[in-house]
């Protein structure tokens, strides 16, 4: 089951992706930009407000991974970077 409609990640011939289908499908990407910005926003403050010792490594280590890899260090932080 594709979730993103085929025409939205049509390629030009030249390489480039048609902007206007993108565009005019914003819709569809809104939603997961609103949900990564939020989980990236609550996984950074509960870092930042977390004591070290409750903590699986350093702070600056798990905010490079929360903010390189966006929804998926979200995750991983919130499983593997607390103790509880």
């Amino acid at each position: 089951m594709n979730i993103v409609p085929y025409n939205c990640l049509r390629v030009l011939s030249n390489g480039g992706f048609d902007m206007e289908t993108v565009l005019s499908n914003w819709k569809l990407f809104l939603p997961i930009l609103i949900l990564q910005v939020s989980l990236q926003i609550y996984a950074l403050v509960d870092l930042v407000k977390r004591p070290i010792d409750e903590l699986r490594g350093p702070k600056i280590f798990w905010g490079i991974v929360i903010v390189a890899f966006q929804i998926l260090g979200v995750i991983i932080y919130l499983v593997f970077g607390r103790k509880q």
